[in-house]
């Protein structure tokens, strides 16, 4: 079908996961293109632009988290956002897509309206992954509902938080578990071991210190010396028995690798995405970062301990301001610890150890957690033959040709 002319998308992801997500929604809509022929710029990372974005800064000056992480970088975020308004306002596009990072997002939308109230109101207005007002600072969702038409969720129960103030907002699911990417054929866990040179009853554990280099800078310590407890002092396994991947990005590499040889930590290293799945497929449990990461180990099976921290001052402000009991998607959707937890203050080191100690020797509980993880992410989209990233699509194109439609 010819297209009588080309829609523009201006889409924002500021770290590695709406990166993830961002790529999906846009494979989803190029494939839609009877409909409409989309042209994409904005802001994204290496996923994004397999896609057709040319990023107009690197996505990774976006990647802060918490209260003195982003006071000390201030400025340039401040520059990063004036910046965005100002590509936004030379592209003039027909949508305004914004992912996660609501920090950074939403302050543009605040400036954008500020700035050009009537420009404003021409662009249609999305955001994917609702801010976590059911778990602190609920009052947000009235301000968020003047900012945009329409609100994509990924958790069944969040609609209904700004609904009430008369925004839009549908329950899609989770594009993580549109796993079309993930390696078509697997090769088994005995082929695995043997091609890293890993005797079968070897223990292969991963480790995601994150995405952000201040994150890394909190969680890597912790996980490397919950590591070090495990074999040294807990395990009744010998050192050598351990065989240890940490999972990064290009971006986090170098400084992974220099703090893996600060501490003296016996690592590989790993960031090439079809080698991070073949050691999934071998691999016996995960000390993860809380976040999205934790629901591709949930996909792929595997037994996790989450970890999670900021400086001792936000830890402090984020117990105050967090209504909920957990950090995991899953155990907020169970109401209960089904993944241990170990974060902000209770982030320890033996703690840590003694729990992989007990899911690698236990190996009915290791499969418990393994499929009752499976069960609750079906509520989010896992083994749906509709994909979460197809249905956002589809209401993001239906949204930018409303006004067509009408004419």
């Amino acid at each position: 079908m010819e297209n009588s002319r080309r829609k523009k998308i201006f889409i924002i992801a500021g770290e590695s996961s709406g990166d993830l997500l961002g790529s999906k929604i846009m494979k989803s809509i190029k494939e839609n293109d009877e409909k409409v022929a989309v042209d994409f710029v904005g802001i994204g990372g290496e996923k994004m632009e397999k896609y057709g974005l040319n990023s107009i800064f690197p996505m990774q000056d976006l990647s802060v988290m918490g209260l003195l992480e982003v006071i000390s970088r201030c400025l340039k975020l401040l520059a990063r956002i004036l910046q965005t308004v100002r590509a936004i306002e030379s592209e003039k596009p027909d949508l305004i897509l914004t992912i996660d990072s609501p920090d950074f997002c939403f302050r543009v939308m605040k400036k954008l309206k500020k700035r050009n109230i009537e420009l404003f109101n021409k662009f249609k207005k999305v955001h994917l992954i609702a801010p976590s007002v059911w778990a602190y600072r609920e009052k947000r969702a009235a301000k968020i509902a003047k900012l945009y038409d329409l609100l994509l969720c990924i958790l069944p129960f969040e609609p209904p938080y700004f609904e009430k103030y008369g925004l839009k907002s549908v329950f899609i699911g989770h594009p993580i578990f549109d796993n079309d990417d993930k390696l078509k054929n697997k090769s088994s866990r005995a082929e695995l071991l043997k091609s890293y040179n890993i005797p079968n009853d070897d223990v292969v554990i991963i480790l995601t210190p994150g995405s952000r280099e201040h994150e890394i800078e909190e969680i890597y310590p912790v996980m490397i010396k919950s590591i070090n407890t495990l074999r040294n002092n807990i395990s009744d396994l010998n050192y050598e028995d351990f065989h240890i991947f940490t999972f990064v990005n290009n971006n986090t590499k170098d400084l992974v690798k220099f703090m893996t040889y600060e501490y003296e930590f016996d690592t590989k290293i790993i960031s090439n995405e079809i080698e991070k799945q073949k050691i999934m497929d071998m691999a016996n449990v995960v000390l993860a970062k809380s976040g999205t990461n934790t629901l591709e180990f949930n996909m792929s099976g595997l037994p996790l301990v989450i970890t999670y921290k900021f400086n001792w001052i936000t830890n402090k402000i984020v117990k105050r301001l967090v209504k909920v009991k957990f950090a995991n998607l899953v155990n907020i959707m169970a109401n209960r610890e089904v993944i241990p937890e170990f974060i902000l203050d209770n982030a320890d080191p033996y703690l840590i150890a003694e729990k992989l100690n007990t899911l690698l020797k236990n190996k009915q509980l290791a499969k418990d957690q393994v499929e009752e993880s499976r069960n609750i992410i079906k509520d989010l989209g896992y083994n749906s033959k509709i994909k979460a990233s197809k249905v956002g699509a589809e209401k993001i194109v239906e949204l930018m040709l409303r006004d067509d439609l009408l004419i």
